[in-house]
């Protein structure tokens, strides 16, 4: 794969995206026109809104998503799993989506969340925990390097990115925290813990790998509670790495066979086992460790081109403050998992403090609804109508669970009065350039212009890896994630008439 340089030896440069052979994306998305993009576009009066604030009526949130804080029941603990009290919910097979795996090796504090059964791995909270937690670095370099070799090789057969490098909080991904011992938690005799998972279907679960545990092996104690975090239980399988056994001796790996599952009484029951069915014909108390995994991550793929982005309306557009501007895009990526993070730069309301963002991963302001993190899903942030005069500024970064990242803004301008001709052919919003005609929705220029100040900087790690070229592609090895790279706004394109 497209890391082994980046894991074997982290010293090792690696190529960056941008100097990939061209005919390495022959097979990448290719991009769409605006009318193209617009064609497949819902109209944007038939879905739901939300005014960002009530004294911004005029910027709205397309089909916000309410956040809706559960009262359920506590999970329970199960050897070294911490279920949800919920029971399993049959799914049918989907197709496979890859992960992100983030080894955390030095040293990390960890909260309860806010609900009784939750995890969040961007906000470092765990219902594992029942109190904020400190938890210890651990190993020498020489060591991390060698779990982090060992680990990939674990799941080389699969579509797992295994880094050392943390994410940014928009992207979602499996956290293990490797340090400590089980008493942080009040827990003895375990090597490790973490949330269970059905179907693989949560990208942001936390397991803990207690690597000062004298009796442990660190790395295939990551794999085991890494193997939770996507599904799998206890197996009673010697050469199984799911085998249930507190130590380690010999050579592991995630077996092709259904095996029979540990249970710790005549009355216990799998909890995954309407998924483990759907691998293992002989039924739910078996499983299939291997061909799971398969199932619900995918086989390892070589992945080296940063997700496609179309982003609306198109950059330097010019607007009055009768238009209704959409803010979206459309995103096309090679594989069918990514995070995505639309924040508002420019232009900024002064009842917005603290900012405005949308983004994947329950990691800022506003949500995305699709979960999943379906490329093909809605990527719509706003709607302006009747926004006040002035300049405006949007980010869009995305990425996909191979680190590739892509980054773009656009900039527009909205002016105080209608440009001329425009009750004829003005209105679009994708800023002129397929204008069909006057928009009905519009809401009238009775907004006052308000003062725009001027960010000091795009969000952090925006644009990472920005060439002289304009390529803005970041991979996993090829340099860090969370630079800033660019601060300030870049000059204004100006147009004939564009000010008022």
């Amino acid at each position: 794969m497209a890391y082994r340089g980046f894991m074997v030896a982290i010293a090792i440069a690696t190529t960056p995206a941008c100097d990939v052979d061209e005919h390495a994306h022959a097979d990448a998305p290719q991009r769409t026109t605006t009318a193209q993009r617009n064609a497949h576009l819902p109209d944007i009066s038939s879905l739901p809104t939300r005014a960002v604030h009530a004294a911004v009526p005029w910027a709205r949130v397309v089909s916000p998503v309410e956040r809706v804080v559960s009262s359920g029941a506590p999970p329970r603990t199960k050897g070294d799993m911490v279920l949800s009290a919920e029971p399993e919910v049959s799914a049918a097979l989907g197709e496979p989506r890859g992960a992100l795996l983030y080894l955390a090796m030095d040293g990390m504090t960890l909260r309860p969340c806010d609900e009784a059964w939750s995890s969040s791995s961007a906000k470092q909270c765990t219902s594992i925990v029942d109190q904020t937690t400190e938890f210890p670095a651990w190993g020498t370099e020489m060591q991390q390097a060698m779990l982090l070799q060992y680990v990939t090789e674990y799941f080389a057969p699969f579509d797992v990115t295994v880094t050392t490098e943390k994410p940014p909080p928009y992207m979602p991904y499996t956290l293990q925290v490797i340090g400590g011992t089980p008493d942080l938690i009040d827990r003895a005799e375990i090597c490790g813990i973490a949330s269970l998972d059905c179907g693989a279907f949560s990208r942001n679960l936390v397991g803990l790998v207690f690597a000062q545990q004298d009796v442990c092996t660190p790395w295939k104690t990551t794999a085991h509670e890494a193997g939770h975090n996507f599904g799998l239980e206890h197996t009673v399988d010697d050469d199984d790495i799911m085998s249930y056994t507190l130590v380690y001796d010999d050579l592991y790996h995630f077996r092709d066979a259904c095996m029979a599952q540990y249970l710790e009484s005549p009355e216990d029951s799998p909890s995954c086992g309407m998924t483990h069915a759907q691998y293992c014909p002989e039924g739910g108390d078996r499983q299939n460790s291997r061909t799971e995994l398969l199932g619900t991550l995918g086989p390892s793929r070589l992945d080296v081109s940063a997700p496609v982005v179309d982003v609306e309306p198109a950059d330097g557009s010019v607007f009055t403050t009768t238009d209704t501007i959409r803010i979206g895009a459309q995103i096309s990526d090679d594989g069918n998992f990514i995070g995505a993070r639309w924040t508002w730069i420019g232009g900024l309301p002064d009842e917005l403090p603290f900012g405005h963002d949308r983004c994947t991963n329950d990691a800022c302001v506003e949500d995305f609804a699709d979960e999943s993190g379906d490329p093909d899903g809605s990527w719509d942030y706003l709607v302006l109508q009747g926004a006040p005069a002035g300049e405006y500024m949007f980010a869009l970064e995305v990425m996909d669970t191979h680190g590739n990242e892509s980054s773009t803004t656009i900039e527009f301008t909205v002016n105080g009065a209608p440009l001329p001709g425009a009750g004829e052919s003005g209105g679009s919003s994708s800023g002129g350039d397929d204008d069909t005609g006057p928009d009905d929705s519009s809401t009238g220029g009775d907004a006052l212009p308000m003062e725009q100040d001027e960010p000091d900087a795009l969000p952090p790690g925006f644009g990472a890896a920005t060439s002289s070229d304009g390529c803005s592609v970041g991979a996993l090895g090829s340099s860090p994630w969370l630079l800033v790279l660019f601060g300030l706004w870049r000059s204004r394109r100006r147009r004939n008439g564009s000010h008022a």
